[in-house]
């Protein structure tokens, strides 16, 4: 009899309903890019290395997830290639039982790295495309020169039949070449995914998200250009719009339930980007840090008197703490972006309400 696996995962869920299915694992920050609009990027040989996780503590945080009920993994980064010890951490996932996944740039991917996950097969690889020329590599990343070298290797990947997503995020440095974006993308990818809604920086980053995002019109032009992400919206406002939302909570996601991040500095988050809440694994434990600190963080995350917790356009602007903090305001908002953005996608997709 064959296993439908959403089945044997609901089922995990229900013996269990605080199993971390699914967990990022940001091994660095540091890059040997220089894209601008990175939320976490510090220098590829910065001082921040002295102070990453060494790999007897990954290895631990590993072992006690797995013993969680943990089934999916995803390292990332900055550039998680950069570990001189990421071949040890991909196989101790892996003997553990993990579906691991890689985010990655894509310029170090070579012939050396596609015999190694021949090997040690990945669920899946995802290679963000910054540009569809090298003019728009130097102007997003920093090196015209990576435009060519990340074309060929993933090319090398498509060629091992290994499994690939590329991905691109939009800026004002190369929001001129989406349609190119999209036909490249395409080329490696059953779809094109791509985002534009930047957030903060992490405290320490390089990066300046802020004044690299495009504006909120921008957005939602390009959403209109999608025909794939103008269905899935319309799909999405139609049957959302109007619905009450639990006034206990400030945010509406799965945050903390299903799984959770860890940054290179082994702190455990209920959400990669939602920075105040943390709990140091360094000093704890990950059945501790899941369990017990994790739940009471957010059950201390109560909304406050904040205009958005019963905005109708909320569904729209998609504001929630992680956003709204990284932009300097209260953890619901409002933020002039998102308000903006609200409005914007408000009066596009107001037809798919209409006629409901």
């Amino acid at each position: 009899m064959l296993c439908n696996f959403n089945t044997v995962l609901d089922s995990m869920v229900v013996k269990d309903p605080r199993v971390p299915l699914s967990i990022k694992c940001e091994l660095t920050y540091r890059c040997n890019f220089r894209c601008k609009h990175c939320y976490c990027r510090v220098p590829a040989n910065g001082p921040s290395l002295s102070k990453e996780l060494p790999l007897d503590e990954w290895e631990r945080i590993l072992e006690e997830s797995a013993a969680e009920g943990a089934l999916f993994l995803t390292f990332t980064g900055g550039e998680p290639l950069l570990r001189p010890d990421f071949k040890e951490l991909w196989i101790c996932a892996k003997e553990k039982g993990f579906l691991v996944s890689l985010f990655t740039n894509g310029s170090l991917l070579s012939p050396d790295w596609i015999d190694f996950f021949r090997k040690w097969s990945p669920n899946e690889v995802a290679v963000s495309i910054y540009g569809a020329s090298p003019d728009s590599y130097e102007q997003v990343a920093g090196s015209a020169s990576m435009f060519e070298v990340v074309m060929n290797n993933l090319e090398m990947m498509r060629a091992a039949e290994l499994p690939l997503l590329t991905r691109s995020i939009i800026t004002r440095r190369n929001i001129d070449e989406f349609a190119q974006l999209k036909e490249l993308n395409l080329k490696f990818s059953k779809e094109f995914t791509w985002d534009a809604e930047l957030f903060g920086a992490t405290e320490g980053s390089q990066g300046k998200p802020f004044e690299e995002r495009i504006a909120p019109g921008q957005v939602v032009a390009l959403e209109a250009q999608d025909p794939q992400r103008v269905k899935e919206l319309e799909k999405l406002y139609s049957r959302s719009f109007g619905k009450k939302y639990d006034t206990e909570k400030s945010y509406r996601c799965a945050m903390g339930e299903r799984g959770f991040a860890v940054d290179p500095y082994g702190n455990m988050r209920a959400c990669q980007v939602l920075e105040p809440l943390k709990y140091n694994l360094r000093s704890g434990s990950v059945r501790d840090g899941w369990r017990e600190v994790v739940p009471e963080q957010l059950s201390n995350l109560k909304p406050g008197d904040s205009k958005c917790t019963t905005c109708d356009l909320r569904i729209f602007c998609r504001i929630c703490p992680a956003f709204a903090l990284r932009e300097g305001g209260g953890q619901e908002g409002p933020t002039e972006y998102h308000c903006t953005l609200g409005e914007e996608r408000f009066k596009r997709y107001r037809y798919c309400l209409e006629r409901n």
